[in-house]
């Protein structure tokens, strides 16, 4: 039987000679798109001798050459709907920055990237962002990297390789991707201190474990965990004041990379760049596509004596940013120079996690109108959710929001993933089987395009 299927195979030449495939396919590179058939070809073969395909080749050869051609005519990467409700979702790329005019003018045209324009010589990118860092933190000095995991290895790279660091055992976090800290010291060199215990470390465990081998002293954010109940560690001020008594650095990660204080409750608990450089940090770091709102990035600011060490170790030419990147960081940036209410209004970050719920509302109200406007299948209904934060950051802060539920027909993941095929794609999550959108993430804008989705899922 196998063998006669194997006669329904088409010559690759047929296919690229077909009229109808020519005119789809001609502006693309000829040893491509040949390449590509071939592949298509030898799924088909390969299944069909492995029992997968038995019957209807022409169909196998088109589903093949649509998944595998497919990459010639539609872009990975592409703008989706985020309807989970969660802030920072990882997965989803994390912080929506605001619009910037100015990415596509750098990255489209020659720049000043690393030229002094008022010398005329050669200059130095981290420069763009540099007094910026300075106005926004209050920091002496501040080096970019792209993310915080590379700060914080670069880091104890150049201030502790062959010493001790000593971190309270509570602050010994895994992060998403398998970033842990104990294996981060070891790709630096430097030696961990594990002090106290999971939920208790005092003043005087710090203290017990200096000696003439420590190198720094350093705080982890948990980020994505809180302690609760019979716990305590150290004050900021309190580790600062050690440190400066035994003439060692004290390095404070933040992770979430809240820039100062805001008068919001979300953000009563979080550690913020200002107040620990205030209380005595010598080295902060932390992310940029977080709640600073940019893209990703790793900050490293404090004081100049061990930012300028840091900034020229030769692995900060493997760590640092492109020029489109700085560009995006740098916008980012002036939205902090605002007043607070500016930047929470301007900021998309800043703006979704202190929106109001009776705002919430009101956006989920005409979705629910534009949506059953459309379609009336899935029973739609307005509903109260609770949203979280994402991105290791804001940990155990749920956000009331509003949400537009869709009872499916069949299978509540199989409305998912055609959600997840519309035209724009929408990512939304399941209640107990109903289909759950919540408005918090989603822009005015893309309302539209939602219930365009919701449209497309009735119809198939």
């Amino acid at each position: 039987m196998s063998n006669e299927l194997f006669k329904e195979i088409p010559q690759i030449s047929s296919i690229i000679d077909d009229p109808d495939f020519k005119r789809e396919f001609e502006r693309f590179n000829p040893e491509i798109v040949s390449r590509l058939v071939k592949k298509s070809i030898d799924e088909v073969r390969k299944e069909i001798g492995s029992g997968k395909i038995k019957e209807n080749i022409p169909k196998a050869i088109l589903n093949a050459l649509d998944k595998n051609l497919g990459i010639l005519k539609k872009s990975s990467l592409k703008p989706i709907i985020n309807a989970t409700g969660i802030v920072l979702h990882t997965n989803l790329g994390r912080a929506p920055m605001a619009e910037n005019l100015r990415l596509q003018q750098i990255s489209c045209n020659y720049s000043n990237l690393e030229f002094d324009l008022e010398t005329g010589k050669r200059g130095k990118r981290g420069s763009h962002v540099k007094e910026l860092i300075k106005l926004v933190t209050g920091a002496e000095a501040g080096v970019l990297v792209n993310n915080n995991a590379a700060g914080v290895l670069l880091m104890l790279k150049v201030l502790a390789e062959g010493r001790e660091v000593i971190v309270s055992r509570g602050e010994l976090i895994e992060l998403g991707g398998s970033f842990r800290i104990p294996d981060i010291m070891r790709q630096s060199g430097a030696i961990l201190r594990e002090v106290g215990t999971t939920n208790r470390t005092h003043l005087r465990d710090y203290e017990e474990a200096i000696n003439e081998n420590t190198a720094l002293i350093l705080k982890i954010h948990p980020s994505n965990y809180a302690i609760r109940g019979f716990s305590s560690v150290p004050a900021e001020d309190e580790l600062a004041e050690l440190a400066k008594r035994h003439s060692t650095p004290f390095a404070h990660d933040i992770g979430s990379g809240l820039l100062k204080p805001l008068s919001h409750k979300y953000f009563r608990e979080e550690p913020n760049c200002r107040e620990s450089l205030e209380k005595g940090a010598d080295i902060v770091l932390f992310s940029g596509d977080k709640l600073l709102g940019g893209t990703q990035a790793g900050f490293i600011i404090g004081r100049e004596e061990y930012l300028s060490r840091i900034g020229k170790h030769p692995l900060m030419r493997s760590y640092r940013l492109s020029k489109a990147h700085i560009c995006m960081i740098e916008e980012t940036l002036r939205l902090w120079l605002l007043p607070d209410s500016e930047v929470i209004k301007r900021n998309p970050v800043m703006r979704m996690i202190t929106i109001e719920t009776d705002e919430l509302k009101l956006h989920a109200d005409k979705l629910y109108s534009m949506i059953v406007s459309k379609t009336k299948k899935f029973s739609p209904k307005v509903i109260p959710v609770t949203g979280q934060m994402g991105g290791g950051s804001l940990p155990d802060i749920d956000f009331e929001s509003w949400a537009i539920e869709l009872t499916p027909e069949g299978s509540a993941q199989t409305m998912l993933a055609k959600l997840r095929n519309a035209d724009t794609p929408v990512i939304g999550h399941i209640i107990d089987d109903k289909v759950i959108l919540d408005v918090r993430t989603v822009f005015d804008h893309q309302d539209e395009d939602l219930a365009e989705a919701v449209l497309y899922v009735s119809k198939n």
